[in-house]
């Protein structure tokens, strides 16, 4: 049996980024949906902190807490 953590958890902010705002998975970012942090066109991975980055351009620098999500995926579970 394989256990897979699901996100986001049932907390307010289970992915906080600087300036305590929180990173929302998934989110779309050039059409395109990431399920993790990104470094793009930023210096320092990021994340948007609204659903569409495309559309809100809200965004903030992930914590290095944070950086495991640069290389897993993190899941998103529908029910």
């Amino acid at each position: 049996v394989r256990i897979v953590k699901c996100f986001p958890y049932f907390a307010a902010c289970p992915w906080k980024a600087k300036n305590d705002k929180c990173c929302v998975f998934p989110f779309t970012f050039k059409g395109k949906k990431h399920y993790k942090c990104i470094i793009d066109w930023a210096w320092m991975p990021w994340c948007a902190t609204t659903s569409n980055f495309d559309k809100d351009g809200k965004w903030e620098n992930c914590l290095p807490s944070m950086y495991y999500t640069l290389f897993h995926t993190i899941p998103n579970c529908n029910f």
